[in-house]
């Protein structure tokens, strides 16, 4: 989907940094110069990589950054209300299934804790995030030591990453 005139020539007549975030997005823009591309194959990578390009630096981190929020990723609400209040205290809003941390999110975790404490907050209650996967995500601030780790840990907890019910490739 191209956009529409009206926005590129806004766009084009824009000074600042230009961001377009998930496939469609970056798809959209792609005609347009200078614009950056921030995206994943999944909405939970998307949200991995709007972390990595916002909240860290050449140096590390943002000023400011010690946590992060977890809303579901199956529906937009507690992520959209959670956001505005996240982002002003310069917290990253991650993604997860009801019943599933992905790969992506306990990934991003467990990297970011080695450098940076983090403390997190749910949004939503259990039926958007389960209280398992809460615990996941906590526990990925705190994986095990190497050597006290098993071969069968995926950094999936519940289900492990499965089909999240959600249509298509939406980022």
């Amino acid at each position: 989907d191209a956009l529409p005139s009206v926005v590129v020539e806004y766009l084009e007549d824009f000074e600042g940094e230009v961001y377009a975030v998930g496939g469609p997005a970056v798809t959209a823009a792609s005609a347009l110069d200078d614009v950056v591309g921030v995206e994943g194959n999944d909405r939970y990578e998307t949200a991995v990589a709007v972390a990595e390009e916002f909240f860290h630096t050449e140096d590390g981190f943002v000023e400011g950054y010690d946590g992060f929020a977890l809303a579901s990723g199956q529906a937009f609400p507690d992520a959209l209300t959670g956001g505005a209040s996240s982002g002003r205290n310069n917290d990253p809003v991650l993604l997860a299934q009801q019943n599933n941390l992905p790969n992506a999110t306990a990934e991003y975790l467990t990297e970011t804790a080695v450098d940076l404490e983090l403390d997190g907050h749910v949004l939503g209650g259990p039926r958007a995030i389960s209280d398992a996967v809460a615990q996941a995500a906590f526990a990925a601030l705190n994986p095990p030591a190497e050597d006290e780790a098993t071969d069968d840990e995926t950094g999936d907890e519940e289900t492990g990453d499965e089909d999240d019910g959600d249509e298509g490739n939406d980022n």
